[in-house]
């Protein structure tokens, strides 16, 4: 690959400087090659969008597509932020490299590869290095970081992207040490703890689990949390066997996302076979993305399958634990203002931080430090975390939790989505959370265009928002101030810094965010709606928008969100691209 000598100029042609020996730095022939056709070929583009950019952190780490070039996922990437991470720890942790780093991995292309490719430029600069035995959960390296002290922690993973795709997740609080088998045990018995029944009471559930990890690492993990600690009997437990066991591939999603239309469609299908041989059965559908720290599910409502939005399984989370412990709550900057509604009624502290569980995990755990005692937070983007010692979304969490939160609720003659109508009853005004999910041919139109411009309209926002003057660049915005009919009452964009709300600077109470994020409040019409639109931060081709309404009924408020959905897609251009 090329040198960070490389260059670029902005306008076309490219002019693309690649010195003989500069392709040095990447020992892996595959990758090479790719470099060396690239530039026999002249395709100058392709050259500068892999050289001339750097992969960035986003609200998971590093993730992008498996190919050569500083800008994606490679030997080179890898092993470089390794040695920038040793660095930085050497640097602000005392007796960093005796501490020691924890490195797990997933079952995609090239992860054991890379992990330990990390794990040698570990050692090269002196650390301890936890090399988790074979693919595992991501949930385990927080835990394994706190179980033995290690100064940070790193899962190779792509989470829930295409198949194409690999990341580099970072977690951070003899000289290879195999603690695989002890760290599990010990992450078990901390999950044990959110066991509420007895295992008589669990056996005796009248639901039919069916359970799927996309082809991930979940199975075994959900398994034994599901039935050796939480009692569930094996005959409720019925994984969807072509998608049971890792595969790298993904064969049978198109993107390995349980968000993603059509993920759960064979999940659903076994579900549909078990109704057919008994129509009064209960079936619950539970899955995870292939990592295993999101969770999913969908409940059989008689006629149709109900899939819970990322807030509404955040909601019945949050009143559960509400509910349970008579405690604190802890949520994400696009988690749904129904939660905040509800903490404040039942009298619980309610804080609200950036998406991301970067964000999340450190505000949790500052307030464990300020002496709160931090039950539950969550975002949108179906992460959960829960009271295990882990500030970090775990799906294994979440699944035995919800396993036992259906079965009582089954026990009782209900189901979660009469619970969740119950929690829309107890605030006061009906609430409709809708989530939509654009894509994009290539990440630059989702970052460059789609949302700066509702800031600055047709300007160069780049160019503005460089300016060394805040009031120059708030000068410069062109926000709308109405849509669909619908007065906009309130902006705020994190991507810059902004909320109209704390004038005269309008700085937001939120830090800004590396990615671009906008939330517009809008008024009138007996009630609100609020839309909240942003770039993926782990995939650079999505971007994602939210819209919740609430009005004194279910027809309205249904209204309410079509209006503003349509018109986000015809007035502002957000339609699929």
């Amino acid at each position: 690959m090329a040198s960070a000598r490389s260059s670029v100029a902005i306008d076309s042609p490219h002019v693309l400087i690649i010195e003989p020996g500069s392709l040095s730095a990447s020992r892996n022939p595959t990758t090479r090659k790719e470099i060396e056709q690239l530039h026999q070929d002249k395709n100058y583009d392709a050259l500068a969008d892999r050289l001339c950019q750097r992969i960035k952190f986003g609200t998971a780490g590093l993730r992008a597509h498996m190919s050569a070039g500083f800008s994606r996922m490679n030997d080179v990437t890898v092993i470089q932020a390794s040695q920038g991470l040793a660095t930085y720890l050497i640097k602000d942790i005392p007796k960093a490299t005796q501490q020691g780093i924890v490195v797990g991995h997933d079952h995609r292309h090239n992860s054991e590869r890379f992990a330990r490719l990390a794990v040698t430029a570990f050692l090269r600069k002196g650390f301890k290095c936890y090399l988790l035995d074979g693919p595992v959960a991501t949930p385990m390296v927080p835990f394994g970081v706190k179980y033995v002290g290690a100064a940070a922690g790193v899962m190779v993973t792509a989470s829930h992207n295409p198949a194409a795709d690999n990341g580099y997740k970072l977690c951070v609080e003899e000289l290879m040490i195999h603690r695989t088998k002890e760290i599990q045990d010990a992450y078990f018995n901390a999950i044990a703890g959110l066991v509420k029944h007895s295992r008589v009471e669990n056996s005796k559930t009248a639901l039919k689990f069916v359970y799927t990890p996309m082809h991930g690492v979940g199975y075994p993990f959900a398994t034994k949390a599901c039935i050796e600690i939480a009692g569930f009997p094996d005959h409720a437990w019925l994984p969807v066997q072509a998608q049971k066991n890792p595969d790298p591939d993904f064969p049978t999603v198109k993107f390995p996302n349980p968000e993603e239309k059509g993920a759960l469609d064979m999940a659903m299908s076994l579900g549909k076979e078990i109704l057919e041989k008994d129509h009064d059965q209960k079936v619950m559908i539970i899955a995870n993305d292939p990592d295993a720290d999101r969770f999913c599910a969908a409940e059989w409502s008689g006629s149709k399958w109900t899939t819970f939005s990322g807030d509404q399984i955040g909601a019945v989370f949050a009143c559960w634990t509400l509910e349970n412990y008579k405690k604190s709550g802890n949520v994400s900057g696009k988690a749904s203002r129904l939660f905040a509604q509800i903490a404040r009624q039942e009298g619980f502290k309610f804080r609200e931080t950036l998406t991301g569980f970067k964000n999340l995990g450190n505000a949790a755990l500052n307030l464990e430090k300020e002496g709160y005692k931090v039950l539950f937070a969550y975002e949108e983007a179906l992460g959960y975390m829960f009271q295990t010692g882990i500030f970090d979304k775990d799906g294994i969490a979440a699944t035995i939790v919800w396993a036992e939160l259906a079965t009582e609720l089954a026990g009782r003659g209900s189901s979660v989505a009469d619970y969740l109508e119950t929690i829309y009853q107890k605030s006061v005004h009906f609430y409709l959370l809708l989530a939509i999910f654009l894509f994009c041919l290539q990440g630059s139109m989702c970052r460059q265009d789609q949302i700066p411009r509702l800031a600055f309209g047709e300007q160069s926002a780049g160019e503005i928002v460089e300016q060394d003057s805040r009031s120059v660049m708030l000068g410069q915005l062109r926000f709308p101030r109405t849509l669909a009919g619908y007065p906009i009452t309130r902006i705020r964009d994190l991507t810059i810094a902004y909320d109209d709300s704390y004038p005269p600077q309008c700085v937001p109470d939120l830090p800004s965010s590396s990615d671009e994020m906008i939330t517009f409040y809008f008024g009138g019409h007996g009630g609100e709606v609020i839309a909240t639109l942003r770039t993926s931060g782990t995939e650079s081709w999505k971007l994602k928008y939210y819209v919740e309404g609430s009005a004194q009924d279910q027809v309205t408020a249904q209204n309410k969100v079509d209006q503003i959905v349509e018109a986000i897609g015809e007035e502002w251009g957000f339609s699929n691209l």
